[in-house]
């Protein structure tokens, strides 16, 4: 017949069972940081290896849109969680690439990586900067939108 515990024995395994649950969580968030650190090195490096326009500033005629071609890169918009800034390229007159700059420290760590992914497509849909915001991610979309529109403003949209 098994034992049964007694109220301190309960307790005792409860606490080893509660810091195991803290200590995996703990690792699951390290780990998403890393990873998204790693992620944004890597959008980085690419981003400084691909290469430059023909037209860097934006000379070139531009089409409809009213977008010369270029990079361009908005003003940091800051948010409560850090600083986003993004930058478009315009190739005949069209928004082919935007990428940003991001915080990822603490819950941001989290939250920001699929939330730019997502502004960042819609974006190349929208070829403006009306894009709806991300759920969960309300101040990150703001600062997005609002450095995506000083970028969009500098190549003349």
């Amino acid at each position: 017949m098994p034992r049964t515990l007694t109220a301190e024995e309960h307790a005792t395994r409860v606490r080893v069972l509660q810091d195991a649950r803290k200590a995996d969580e703990e690792h699951r968030r390290r780990a998403a940081i890393v990873e998204a650190d790693r992620r944004r090195q890597e959008e980085e490096r690419a981003a400084e290896e691909a290469p430059p326009p023909d037209d860097e500033g934006g000379e070139a005629a531009a089409d409809e849109s009213g977008l010369k071609d270029g990079t361009y890169r908005g003003s940091e918009a800051k948010n409560p969680y850090g600083t986003i800034r993004v930058s478009i390229k315009v190739t005949g007159g069209k928004i082919v690439a935007a990428d940003a700059t991001y915080p990822i420290t603490n819950d941001s760590a989290i939250i920001n990586p699929p939330a730019i992914a997502q502004l960042k497509q819609a974006t190349l849909t929208a070829q403006s900067a009306e894009v709806d915001a991300v759920s969960g991610a309300t101040f990150t979309s703001a600062s997005y939108v609002k450095s995506l529109q000083a970028a969009l403003d500098q190549a003349g949209g």
